[in-house]
């Protein structure tokens, strides 16, 4: 018995869809036995690397080490208090800025006819070999703060906004004679 046409496509038709099945599966099976090797590939780069470095004692890229070891936590501010230096900023148009610097943060706060400000700066680091401060404020904000020629009744501070505290541990200490972000100014100590 001869099979009728529509039989015939009908079997065809079958077999075309078998054929085109195995030979997706096929193709799904090598396309997951690649991406099976690459991942592992990248898994053993990666543990080498990681291993490589804990081997080396390398510091990470974040600078965690350099921030771990610059605050130590038995590193103490030793200008805790509140400074406060009056200035004019043009004719007739006095200001006054005062920084209340405690051992975990900066109040800074500046009160004029031209400008005003009052944000705190949250302690990140504290490096008290150069009396160097990086802090951030709510709005992500980071500053680094030095002070130096510090007396009981008053000291002299620098302050410049930085990107990050890594920005702020790699600045170097500014000359004296800077005009940079108003330079160096000293503050009285406020009673």
């Amino acid at each position: 018995m001869r099979p009728d046409g529509w039989v015939l496509s009908l079997v065809l038709a079958l077999t075309a869809c078998v054929q085109t099945k195995s030979e997706s599966e096929s193709e799904s099976e090598a396309e997951a036995e690649t991406e099976s090797e690459t991942g592992a590939e990248a898994e053993t780069g990666a543990e080498a690397e990681t291993g490589a470095e804990s081997e080396t004692g390398a510091e990470s890229e974040t600078g965690a080490a350099s921030e771990t070891e610059a605050d130590e936590p038995d590193e103490t501010i030793p200008f805790v208090g509140e400074w406060s230096r009056d200035f004019t900023a043009g004719p007739d148009n006095p200001h006054t800025a005062t920084y209340l610097i405690e051992p975990d943060a900066i109040r800074y706060t500046l009160t004029g006819a031209i400008g005003n400000a009052d944000y705190v700066m949250v302690r990140d680091v504290f490096d008290g070999s150069d009396n160097r401060f990086v802090g951030h404020t709510d709005e992500d904000k980071y500053y680094l703060v030095f002070v130096r020629d510090i007396t009981g009744d008053s000291i002299t501070l620098y302050k410049q906004e930085v990107e990050s505290v890594d920005e702020g541990l790699d600045t170097a200490i500014p000359p004296d004679d800077t005009t940079l972000n108003h330079g160096w100014n000293t503050y009285d100590k406020v009673d």
